[in-house]
């Protein structure tokens, strides 16, 4: 098995440093247990799900992958109850779970912190403060062998254009 390395090791030429070895990317964790039951309560619907289901951020900051999560080639996902104020600003986040480790909650939870969801209307009928499920994956770019060109890079050019011949 030949091995492989991420893209931004081997450009600056990192194979010894820690990380940038041939570690593979673990597959990522099936979901379960608490964030799986709120996901399927959620998608079945029903009145008390209605609201938190049609509820998007208006502004999103994605996660960043924790470091030391990356560098192990660790997948995973984060579950989150996020607390609204009436102006749409995250007021709390609590973690449900996070797999593998809680590198993943807390880096979620930074992230989470920085959105923003639409304002309550004042005729709306929905408790305050409004809580949404925020289900976070953490998933690695795939692999590819060092020397192997990407998909947009093509054919090798030749060095010099060929004589015509005579």
């Amino acid at each position: 098995m030949k091995p492989y390395f991420t893209r931004a090791c081997a450009a600056v030429g990192l194979l010894a440093f820690a990380g940038c070895g041939p570690e593979p990317i673990k597959p990522m964790p099936q979901v379960t247990g608490e964030c799986w039951e709120r996901m399927r309560q959620i998608a079945l619907g029903g009145p008390e799900t209605d609201e938190i289901r049609n509820l998007l951020p208006t502004r999103r900051i994605a996660p960043t992958h924790p470091s030391s999560a990356f560098r192990k080639g660790l997948q995973g996902y984060a579950c989150f109850d996020v607390e609204l104020t009436r102006e749409g600003a995250v007021r709390d986040v609590a973690s449900v779970a996070a797999v593998p480790d809680d590198s993943f909650a807390d880096a979620g939870r930074e992230a989470l912190m920085q959105w923003q969801y639409p304002p309550t209307a004042e005729t709306a009928k929905l408790p305050e403060p409004r809580k949404v499920f925020v289900f976070l994956p953490f998933s690695l770019p795939p692999q590819r062998e060092i020397n192997a060109p990407l998909a947009s890079e093509g054919p090798p050019v030749p060095a010099e254009p060929s004589a015509p011949a005579p």
